[in-house]
């Protein structure tokens, strides 16, 4: 779930790094819920919700609410995919006006350029890169070892574009582009954090407001980021059996206009973060060995 998060949080750092840095607190991640919040400027702020399966259609869905001074002034609500969003307008804590959003008539997808790679080894699950040798278990006092293998599966080039009018939010924006990435290839709150930074870079570069009220402005713009995926997989070093593949992806941002350009965002296990945690070896020791108890990873070779 906390994955989820990451993913929204990313779609929001391609629109706020034209002015100041975002500045993400408060993280929690619950069984349902994970939240976040990104400061916007000095007077306003969001606060990102990710509910799993509180959607408009009963799916995951996400919300933004925008406050300024400490006043909640708008949730939007969205899903992956979604051809809708639910945007609510609020005075002193109350709704005063409910409209529906086309999610078509705010983004559009441009290009969408994917190559499929043809797996580089006979059982199709890539090369040995690396062992895991785990510490003892604690019921069969055994050091277990895994054989990590992993190949590129896909890389796709994805560009869109935003259409806004000046009666937008950054909040209306975001949550429109945040759906759509979350729907292809990102995760729910790594999507809307690339999309609220994205937005509120391009509003600013265009002369309008990302202080939380409407834009003041109307623009066409693209948004493009680089994905790649890559498919990992285990096999017990001693009994020769395999995991099941696991998927994670690497993307870069490649909007000249964001101050995230040319930076990379990873999700999951990656060519070059799957040591960083022990996120892989878990899932691979759940998957062979099935223990309760999960006894950590003594090296990485």
């Amino acid at each position: 779930m906390l994955k989820k998060l990451t993913s929204v949080m990313l779609v929001l750092a391609l629109f706020t790094s034209m002015i100041n840095p975002i500045l993400a607190a408060n993280i929690y991640s619950g069984n349902a819920v994970e939240k976040c919040t990104v400061v916007t400027s000095d007077n306003s702020y969001m606060e990102i919700t990710v509910n799993s399966g509180r959607g408009l259609a009963g799916e995951e869905s996400f919300t933004i609410k925008q406050f300024i001074n400490g006043e909640l002034v708008q949730a939007v609500t969205g899903e992956p995919n979604g051809a809708v969003l639910l945007v609510q307008d609020y005075q002193k804590g109350k709704v005063v006006k409910e409209t529906v959003r086309n999610v078509s008539d705010i983004i559009a997808k441009t290009t969408n350029e994917t190559i499929h790679y043809a797996p580089y080894a006979a059982n199709g699950i890539g090369n040995k890169v690396s062992t895991i040798t785990y510490n003892k278990d604690v019921y069969t006092g055994r050091e277990e070892k895994v054989d990590v293998y992993y190949l590129l599966e896909d890389s796709d080039i994805e560009s869109y574009t935003i259409n806004a009018i000046a009666e937008d939010t950054i909040a209306i924006l975001a949550g429109a582009l945040a759906g759509f990435l979350a729907g292809l290839f990102l995760k729910q709150v790594e999507a809307v954090s690339v999309a609220q930074e994205a937005v509120m870079s391009i509003v600013s570069s265009f002369g309008g407001s990302v202080a939380g009220e409407a834009i003041g402005v109307k623009f066409s713009e693209t948004v493009a980021v680089n994905a790649y995926k890559y498919k990992f997989t285990g096999r017990d070093s001693s009994s020769g059996r395999y995991t099941d593949s696991v998927y994670g992806y690497a993307r870069q941002v490649v909007t000249k206009k964001s101050k995230s350009y040319l930076k990379w965002f990873y999700d999951y296990a990656t060519p070059t973060t799957w040591k960083n945690d022990d996120n892989l070896a878990y899932d691979f020791w759940a998957d062979l060995f099935n223990y309760l108890h999960y006894p950590g990873v003594k090296r990485y070779a």
